[in-house]
């Protein structure tokens, strides 16, 4: 299946932007600390809130006599806002991700997006051996048509994606390709596979000089739903069911990058 090209116009129109913005000396310098901020305080927030919909609108209804239960469930928000903070520190420290992925990386970066994911990996090693640190059971996503692969092919797949995400040249699609497969694999054990897989995704963008694809709250169903289509789309070889995703997230960037002001 071909994994470049996919939307190849978009790009292109987000690549001009970009090198008519680098031309400024003080692009690359302000594009790192607008870019941080971006992940930190929107992006990170976002990814979090984006798993728990049903938690958000609980914090937002409740009553003034359960004040104490409105602040627990805001502590847990903060607390998992942060974990995804802290997951993109520990992978901003790695060199160009494309070249350096491996099963290692992406186990360590799910246990601190989800510390539950390394009490399961640790017993899901006694049932199938050495298997990477992987999930060991079965998943599903709720997606009619798609199930996510046996436990024991995810070692294989994830190889396969580190292999494949270096043939793809334009960074946007590999990103883009990197965040469908480990959504579709969910190789973690516990929970965080979404949360991980846009983190990859942002980071190889970032080592580009390219902004987060930001995936608001209040698109998380347009979200789910090109996910879940390019999913099906990609178990099918079906180019066309894969591009709904591309060009969605393609044009958070794109959108991004009219937003700077340099």
């Amino acid at each position: 299946m071909m994994l470049d090209n996919i939307i190849p116009e978009l790009c292109e129109e987000i690549y001009q932007k970009l090198a008519l913005k680098e031309k400024s000396q003080e692009y690359n310098l302000g594009m790192e600390k607008k870019h941080e901020e971006d992940l930190i305080d929107l992006t990170n927030l976002h990814s979090w809130w984006l798993e728990f919909p049903a938690l958000k609108r609980k914090i937002f209804t409740i009553g003034k006599s359960e004040r104490e239960i409105k602040r627990a469930l805001k502590r847990e928000s903060r607390s998992g806002a942060k974990r995804v903070k802290l997951a993109w520190k520990f992978l901003r420290a790695y060199p160009q991700l494309s070249d350096n992925l491996n099963h290692k990386l992406i186990v360590d970066l799910g246990n601190i997006v989800e510390p539950d994911n390394e009490q399961a990996q640790n017993l899901g090693n006694l049932v199938l051996g050495n298997n990477e640190g992987y999930r060991t059971g079965s998943v599903t996503l709720g997606i009619p048509g798609y199930t996510p692969p046996n436990a024991r092919k995810v070692p294989e797949l994830m190889t396969k994606l580190f292999e494949e995400v270096k043939t793809i040249s334009n960074p946007i699609e590999a990103a883009i390709y990197l965040h469908l497969r480990v959504a579709g694999i969910q190789p973690l054990k516990y929970d965080g596979n979404k949360r991980t897989s846009r983190l990859l995704q942002n980071r190889i963008l970032y080592e580009n000089n390219l902004p987060p694809a930001t995936v608001p709250i209040g698109e998380r169903t347009h979200y789910i739903e090109t996910l879940s289509e390019a999913l099906i789309g990609h178990q099918e070889e079906d180019i066309k069911k894969m591009r709904p995703l591309y060009t969605y997230l393609a044009g958070k960037v794109n959108s991004h990058l009219d937003q700077r002001t340099i």
